[in-house]
């Protein structure tokens, strides 16, 4: 009966050793995991990082100015194409200035719309 107890106790102290050391290398593991990662990168272009200073015309100036790609990324067609659009539907879609506010103007109106229709979001 002596001897059971031992071997009783013994398999207790096993299994809390075994126990222990699946807990603390799976703490270490984790450690080294987080020190492994790399910080994410993002990387922006030079129009994408100045659009809080600029206005909608200046950050689609620029977007055209700098890559036509980017430009037709976000409007979803070509500077030229949007120039054409502009062109035919600005007197539909232009307002007047009043005394209390100043109107937007139609290229702004276009390329919210533009993104929108691409997008879904709303920007509000």
């Amino acid at each position: 009966m002596n001897n059971q107890l031992v071997n009783e106790s013994y398999d207790f102290d096993t299994m809390a050793a075994c126990a222990g050391y699946i807990i603390i290398h799976s703490l270490l593991k984790k450690k080294i995991q987080k020190k492994k990662r790399k910080s994410p990168r993002w990387w922006m272009t030079s129009a994408l990082k100045s659009r809080e200073i600029y206005s909608a015309t200046d950050f689609l100036h620029d977007l055209n100015k700098e890559d036509g790609a980017n430009f037709n990324n976000f409007c979803r067609m070509s500077s030229s194409t949007f120039n054409n659009l502009l062109k035919m539907i600005s007197p539909s879609i232009e307002k007047q200035d009043t005394n209390y506010r100043k109107a937007i103007p139609a290229n702004k109106r276009l390329a919210i719309t533009l993104r929108y229709l691409a997008t879904g979001d709303s920007y509000i």
